[in-house]
């Protein structure tokens, strides 16, 4: 009886919250359900243009839009208004609503914007502004709003994006901003955003760039910035991301280029370095990259190439260095890379050269070394390459066991096949030792006389001391400091500027007199070199007012004439007296006795 009552309970409680979220409808349509005094709006039979949502039904608020609530109503053609109690937008809640235009205002109280939430929206214009309550845009919530123009900034509170999020928005018009709170961008994210123009910065908390992530984003048009943290480049990732430019720097965190990675971002210049943490290049990752310079090396952590990794690559204009550790080269791995010069030297590693793997690398105008590891040869593996010499690493007989396709007629026609590291013949090995300018090489020398270089070492490069004082300056040469590299006679100088000279301040050396002017000289503390500078003469004295200097007895007539040439001639006493004879009887002895007239060459009386 007890247990009866008990399962009794049990129904009348699920019929009650049966009854308490049960569907309603509002006067305006809107249908929906209240669960612990929330509302959740569940679907809309009303046709008016605008959709506005309402904030509270019955007094309680609407906190969640539900799943497909108004999926494929593109008889909605006016604005949306969706109110700040929602919290949640859950999986295609307006997907398909294509005739809802102006902008879209999604409130700062929302948390959650579930899969396909706005799919196919594309009546939407202006900016998508993601409110800092986001944390989880779900897969494809706005695929297909291609309206929505300028700039998409994911704030940082957003830690997931789903896959095609953002695919074939190709309306936004300026900057991508991702936040550090990603760490994955998963498939397709931004597939298709062509829009998008400016640097490309993937933040340095991404580790795995998903398969078409940015695929056709060629309006970017600057840097493309991948940071160290990201492992895994999906396939076609950055594929016909045309527009980039600059230098393409892949971090050492990388371990896999996937197919197509980067296949037709022709914008890219600059040297190619594969980090040696990669493992595997995908197939045509970098196909139709013909921007990129210079060498290309392969590093010795790469396994595998994929078919066409490199194909119409025909920028690289240096050598291509394959490393050790690869096995497979695939079919058109290098096919149209006619920029590279020199050797083509296959490492010992590789067991098969793939169809067309160097075809129309026409810029290979030396050796090409085979290694006796080699089995089978793929058809026109070398077509259009101006190899003139072949150095196998074996035996004819190890040569003639290889499947080579017929259709590889210029190996067979190339002016000399050579066997060495071979000791039925008489091959000599000679070793030149690196110095600091100038490589190191091993070169093997077949018994017909024709050498193959079959390793090479960088120069030493100079291993330069320390600078050292070699000549020391002076207040007015310049001085030197040297230093020497310990391998060889090669040495750098640097000068060292003249001090100039360090001058005390002046002193006099010399007192002035009324006669004669003194001297103030100033000395240089570091050599003898020094400066002078004249003092004036001082004033005559007369202090007993005879008109005589008290100190050089000058005479200082108070007459109209101001000049004492006259008493230089004659002497002071002399003038003065017969000056005085002149005065008192008239008789002009100062002129007729010394040719003295009245009147100084200066004009003046006397």
């Amino acid at each position: 009886m007890k247990k009866l009552g008990f399962l009794f309970a049990i129904i009348l409680m699920v019929m009650l919250f049966a009854v308490s979220a049960s569907a309603e409808t509002t006067d305006d349509g809107f249908i929906y359900t209240i669960n612990n005094g929330e509302v959740t709006i569940t679907g809309y039979e009303g046709a008016s243009m605008d959709l506005i949502i309402p904030e509270e039904v019955g007094g309680c608020p609407v906190t969640r839009i539900g799943a497909f609530a108004f999926e494929n109503r593109s008889d909605l053609t006016g604005k949306l208004f969706i109110p700040k109690s929602v919290i949640s937008i859950d999986r295609s809640a307006f997907s398909g609503c294509s005739g809802l235009t102006g902008d879209l205002i999604i409130p700062n109280g929302v948390t959650n914007i579930g899969e396909f939430a706005f799919y196919n929206c594309y009546g939407f214009t202006g900016d998508l502004i993601i409110p800092d309550s986001v944390t989880n845009i779900d897969a494809c919530a706005f695929h297909y709003c291609y309206g929505f123009t300028g700039n998409l900034i994911i704030p940082d509170s957003v830690i997931y994006i789903g896959e095609t999020a953002f695919g074939d928005c190709y309306g936004f018009t300026g900057d991508l901003i991702i936040p550090d709170s990603i760490t994955n961008i998963k498939a397709c994210t931004f597939s298709g955003c062509n829009g998008f123009t400016g640097d490309l910065v993937i933040p340095d908390s991404v580790t795995n760039i998903g398969h078409l992530a940015f695929y056709g984003c060629y309006g970017f048009t600057g840097d493309l910035i991948i940071p160290d943290s990201v492992i895994n480049i999906g396939a076609l990732a950055f594929s016909d991301c045309y527009g980039f430019t600059g230098t393409l720097v892949l971090p050492n965190s990388v371990t896999n280029i996937g197919d197509s990675a980067f296949a037709f971002c022709y914008g890219l210049t600059g040297n190619l370095i594969i980090p040696n943490s990669v493992t595997n290049i995908g197939e045509l990752a970098f196909s139709n990259c013909f921007g990129f310079t210079g060498d290309l090396i392969i590093p010795d952590s790469v396994t595998n190439i994929g078919d066409f990794a490199f194909n119409i690559c025909y920028g690289f204009t240096g050598s291509l260095i394959i490393s050790d550790s690869v096995v497979n080269i695939g079919n058109f791995v290098f096919s149209g890379c006619y920029g590279f010069t020199g050797d083509l030297v296959i490492p010992d590693s590789v067991t098969n050269i793939g169809n067309r793997a160097f075809a129309h690398c026409s810029g290979l105008t030396g050796n090409l070394i085979i290694p006796k590891s080699v089995t089978s040869i793929g058809e026109n593996a070398f077509l259009d390459c101006n190899i003139k010499h072949i150095g196998f690493k074996g035996t004819e007989a190890e040569w003639n066991s290889i499947e080579i396709e017929v259709t590889n007629e210029n190996m067979k026609n190339a002016e000399f096949l050579h066997f060495y590291y071979n000791p039925d013949i008489d091959a000599q090995i000679i070793t030149t030792v690196a110095t600091c300018t100038e490589v190191g090489r091993t070169v093997d020398v077949c018994s017909c006389g024709y050498s193959f270089i079959i390793n090479e070492t960088d120069a030493l490069g100079h291993n330069m001391g320390a600078f050292v004082v070699a000549k020391e300056a002076t207040c007015t040469e310049e001085g030197e400091k040297r230093a020497e590299c310990s391998r060889c006679n090669h040495f750098e100088t640097k000068e060292i500027e003249a001090f100039g000279h360090n001058m005390s301040t002046f002193v006099v050396v010399k007192e002035p007199t009324c006669t004669k002017k003194g001297e103030e000289r100033a000395d240089c503390s570091r050599c003898d070199y020094y400066k002078t500078k004249a003092i004036a003469l001082k004033q005559h004295i007369d202090t007993n007012g005879d008109e005589y200097c008290d100190v050089c007895e000058l005479y200082l007539p108070s007459s109209d004439c101001l000049c004492v040439c006259h008493a230089k001639t004659i002497g002071a006493f002399m003038y003065k007296l017969f000056a005085v004879l002149d005065k008192l009887f008239g008789t002009n002895l100062l002129e007729k006795v010394f040719d003295i007239s009245d009147y100084c060459d200066c004009g003046l009386k006397h």
